[in-house]
């Protein structure tokens, strides 16, 4: 058991060295591995149709092969965000009140990641989202927007507590390309850095984020002009089956039931979708 703490300590618990967490370390470890997200002195990676939650996935090329980490599933899809934060960008390249349909990360995971990224027979796997885009819950905090339907999107403040509960599998680092333009604060003597969320923060200029040291998330938000850590996510279908079964039924999926492209570049969501 102390093997595998080692070997995945520093992924996933960098910075927790005294006995006390050392300890509850280890009962985390324990429960990973009674759950199948680790088998001793492995971290384990997969391909789509037999991933797991915690497992790892590779799919597209990014400045490199791109890695990814399964953290939910549905039916016959599964839920992926990137091991590593991939760019540092600002959710918005002026300061001024926007929200995610409008906001220029939105456009650039939807349209120049994609096409930068993924083969055409991998874009096939992305299955789209309907995402909800809630105010932010902080006392005078920034309005939401309506839903909207997004194929790469960021996770919302709420989705962040309910895919790493209690800190689980959140530790990421950044990638030496994006690394090189990230904003960096001195927080408790060390210096810390943020990734973007989706959501809004205390004014609507700014959106929220998650440290990626402490990996405490700032409700009340970060300037949108920030060049913080971006950590692309999305939904996948498992198989080449599904993927091609759906294209063929359009209507079984809302989020590709229409003209998608279009969705995503109006920020709209059809009646009844």
């Amino acid at each position: 058991l102390i093997n595998v703490f080692e070997d995945i300590r520093m992924r996933y618990y960098p910075y927790h060295n005294d006995d006390y967490e050392l300890i509850a370390n280890i009962g985390i470890c324990e429960i990973m591995i009674e759950n199948g997200f680790f088998k001793e002195n492995d971290i384990i990676y997969a391909t789509l149709d037999s991933a797991r939650i915690g497992n790892f996935v590779t799919l597209g090329n990014y400045n490199g092969a791109l890695e990814w980490l399964v953290i939910g599933e549905k039916d016959d899809q599964l839920l992926l965000i990137t091991k590593d934060c991939i760019e540092a960008l600002p959710y918005h390249n002026s300061r001024k009140k926007v929200t995610w349909p409008d906001s220029d990360i939105r456009e650039w995971l939807n349209y120049d990641f994609i096409e930068y990224t993924f083969s055409e027979e991998e874009k096939m796997f992305i299955s789209g989202a309907v995402l909800e885009n809630p105010d932010n819950k902080r006392p005078g905090g920034a309005i939401g927007s309506n839903k909207t339907i997004d194929e790469v999107f960021l996770l919302s403040h709420d989705e962040v507590l309910e895919y790493f509960p209690n800190g689980f599998n959140i530790y990421t680092e950044p990638t030496p390309y994006a690394e090189k333009n990230l904003t960096t604060y001195e927080i408790e003597g060390r210096e810390s850095w943020w990734w973007w969320t989706r959501s809004p923060g205390l004014g609507q200029d700014m959106a929220t984020a998650v440290n990626g040291v402490t990996f405490g998330i700032a409700d009340d938000g970060l300037v949108v002009t920030e060049k913080c850590g971006v950590r692309p996510a999305m939904w996948v279908f498992k198989t080449y089956e599904a993927a091609k079964e759906n294209l063929e039924n359009a209507e079984v999926n809302p989020a590709i039931g229409y003209d998608i492209y279009a969705a995503v570049y109006s920020g709209k969501v059809p009646e009844g979708k």
